[in-house]
Formats: C-alpha cells, structure tokens, sequence
C-alpha cells in the first residue's frame, strides 16, 4: 500500500491501514480468521484437497457470516 494516498484522491476512496500487531482494529478479520481456521488449521497442506473442495469451503465459509 505504498501508493495509498494516490488510490485514495484516483478512486475517491477512504482507505483505513489498521497499525501492525493491533488486533482491535480489524476485528472482523480476526473472528473470519478464527472461522477459518476451525475447518483449516495452521500448517494444513491445501494440496490434499480439490479445487472443488476448497470452492466448496470456500462457499460454506462465505454464508457463515
């Protein structure tokens, strides 16, 4: 994001950067995290799963929230 001011004032958006190692500002990251990681632990190879496989976590995951 080292051009973020640029996309801002190009774009007309607002763009929030949370600070390194501050949980509390991206909550919702935190909790989809956490979601994800009950289906797929740290350390799991994705390789022993199809692309099917993962489109379909990928959906089931997507209607959780």
């Amino acid at each position: 994001m080292a051009c973020h001011k640029a996309l801002a004032e190009a774009t007309e958006l607002n763009i929030f950067a949370a600070v390194p190692h501050s949980p509390w500002h991206r909550a919702s990251d935190e909790n989809s995290h956490g979601l994800i990681r009950r289906f797929l632990p740290r350390g799991t190879d994705l390789s022993q799963y199809s692309q099917e496989q993962l489109d379909a976590f990928e959906s089931m995951f997507n209607t959780l929230q």
